[in-house]
């Protein structure tokens, strides 16, 4: 076959396309002329950019992966966090049931307390009522038993002088219990003297209320006597050692007569058995001017038969 021309060309490649194919595939120099003209710059760029836009998905599909592969680790995390909230929470709804629970028995408490409180105060109140019921029974019956004393002590005065006037050979004896205003009177009289002795302040106010102070001399006789000065109390103790002793020296200071220091009770302190004598011979002769006699109260007088 002839081909003089490029219609002869084109009409054989009408003809037979194959020799075309066969001619563009056995001519790389050939084909690649043919595709300059067959294809744009853009349809044969396209094969490189598909490539690179194939290499970016796979690139981002990695990317992707590895995003997902994180978030399933981030929500396994957040859903271990939440079961840990979860435990949290029931934890802390359990401690706020025990906290309530704590919070009513606290109130319990409290309501229990408020009532012992209050119970309390009542029987402090009721205590405070019994003490000082006690407490006024027990002054007056402090009161009856130095009444019951002194009025004693006066029932034995004779008895109590009877004791020493045997020392001084009296036989009858004659009894004059001086008043509040004859002591006034013998503290003006010897003023200097009673100050001179130095006694306790308190002596110028007990002296006019001694329990007993007197004057023993014998009936019908021509002796001048002796004083006695008696102090009563239930329980001896050294106050009234120290107030008989004390008024015993003011009488002595006259310079006339002896004076003897006397405590009459029931029962003596322990403190003062030292200061107390019970013989009468051995407290005259031992002239102790700070000491007493000890006369003893018989406490059956207690009994209202006696006292009536």
């Amino acid at each position: 076959m002839t081909i003089n021309t490029d219609a002869d060309v084109i009409r054989v490649i009408q003809e037979n396309p194959r020799l075309l194919l066969r001619a563009l595939t056995d001519n790389a120099e050939l084909l690649a002329e043919v595709r300059r003209v067959v294809l744009t710059d853009e349809l044969l760029a396209m094969p490189g950019q598909l490539a690179e836009v194939v290499k970016t998905q796979n690139e981002m599909l990695k990317t992707q992966n590895e995003m997902q592969k994180t978030l399933n680790g981030v929500l396994k995390t957040q859903n271990e966090m939440q079961k840990t909230l979860n435990g949290v929470l029931k934890t802390q709804d359990e401690m706020q049931k025990t906290l309530n629970g704590v919070l009513k028995t606290q109130d319990e408490m409290q309501k229990t307390l408020n009532e012992v409180l209050k119970e309390q105060a009542n029987v402090r109140r009721d205590i405070g009522a019994l003490h000082r019921m006690f407490r006024q029974q027990h002054d007056d019956f402090s009161n009856f038993r130095g009444n019951f004393a002194i009025s004693a002590a006066r029932r034995n005065d004779a008895d109590i002088a009877l004791l020493f006037s045997k020392a001084h050979g009296f036989n009858r004896l004659d009894m004059r219990d001086f008043t509040r205003r004859d002591l006034s009177d013998f503290l003006t009289r010897h003023y200097a003297k009673v100050d001179a002795l130095h006694l306790r302040e308190r002596a110028w106010r007990t002296f006019p209320r001694g329990d007993i102070i007197a004057r023993v001399t014998e009936r019908m006789g021509d002796s001048p006597g002796f004083y006695l000065a008696v102090e009563a109390s239930y329980t001896g103790d050294l106050e009234d050692v120290q107030r008989a002793t004390d008024h015993a020296k003011i009488l002595r200071c006259a310079g006339d007569l002896d004076a003897y220091a006397v405590v009459a009770g029931v029962r003596m302190n322990d403190a003062i058995e030292g200061s107390l004598y019970e013989d009468v011979e051995s407290f005259i002769s031992a002239r102790d001017e700070n000491a007493a006699f000890w006369f003893p109260l018989d406490p059956k007088k207690l009994d209202p038969d006696e006292l009536y």
